[in-house]
């Protein structure tokens, strides 16, 4: 059993042989274009070199079989091979034969032109890109130098501040108060007390009796009911520095969207009138 074909140029076994598009003799890899074939080296294609140089005189016609439809002939000018093996170029859109379909092989024009194009574009894409960093940059700059100030969620403040408070045990838990009542000044600088306390209230106290049960759990000094001095007397705001009527229950300023569940309170001294007792 024979393996592959005898090269009619160098006499060479090669399983991979192509037929002459001239005489259809057997030609290996390296000789089977007709530029390796030259007069002398084999019979069967003596005229190949002729057949050549007539074609060339007759405008470049195809060398080979001129009935076949399923070929087509390299665009490459020193080539007059017809193949249906080869491609078209994705750069200057010509089709060339197996051996010259790449760029590199046929000399194509417009790769380099292709590059400049290519090169031009990504130079635009980094200066854009550039610009855009530049601009991120500032304006994190300036993002990161003003303070960010984070608030949690008024129910999770809530729960924490469940978690911490004191108060009356007898106070059933659906009828309680939350708040976080901030002590006086005087009362941090001289006692040094916690600067806030989480506690619990009854929900149908008066504002009054808040701030005696304060004053009482944190040891502040309370002259509400005995002095006259508008100085000496404690009051309790809200958040907004409004001072709450001391007749009011925590439950009417709740309503009244005054304070609410888990509202920070600041029992300080001389901010309001006496109550009515």
């Amino acid at each position: 059993m024979e393996i592959g074909q005898i090269c009619a140029v160098c006499q060479r076994i090669d399983f991979l042989t192509l037929p002459c598009p001239v005489c259809r003799a057997a030609l290996c890899t390296d000789h089977r274009l007709l530029q390796h074939l030259e007069p002398g080296k084999t019979t069967q294609c003596s005229g190949a070199i002729a057949e050549r140089t007539t074609a060339d005189q007759q405008g470049g016609q195809p060398l080979g079989d001129p009935q076949s439809s399923f070929t087509q002939l390299c665009s490459l000018d020193t080539c007059r091979t017809r193949d249906a093996a080869g491609a078209v170029c994705p750069d200057c859109r010509k089709y060339h034969c197996m051996v010259h379909r790449h760029a590199p092989d046929h000399s194509c024009s417009a790769v380099e032109s292709n590059r400049a194009a290519e090169a031009a574009r990504k130079s635009d894409i980094k200066a854009f890109i550039a610009a855009s960093l530049g601009q991120s940059t500032a304006t994190a700059q300036a993002a990161a130098a003003k303070p960010t100030v984070r608030k949690s969620s008024p129910a999770i403040e809530l729960m924490k501040l469940k978690q911490q408070a004191k108060g009356d045990a007898s106070v059933q838990q659906n009828a309680r108060i939350y708040l976080r009542v901030r002590l006086p000044r005087e009362s941090v600088n001289l006692n040094k007390a916690p600067q806030d306390l989480p506690l619990w209230f009854h929900k149908d106290w008066v504002v009054g009796k808040v701030i005696d049960r304060v004053a009482q759990m944190a040891g502040v000094r309370n002259t509400n009911n005995s002095s006259t001095a508008e100085n000496e007397r404690l009051s309790l705001l809200n958040d907004d520095g409004v001072a709450l009527s001391p007749s009011s229950t925590l439950a009417s300023l709740v309503s009244e969207k005054q304070i609410s569940n888990g509202s920070t309170v600041t029992l300080e001294r001389g901010l309001s009138d006496r109550p009515d007792q």
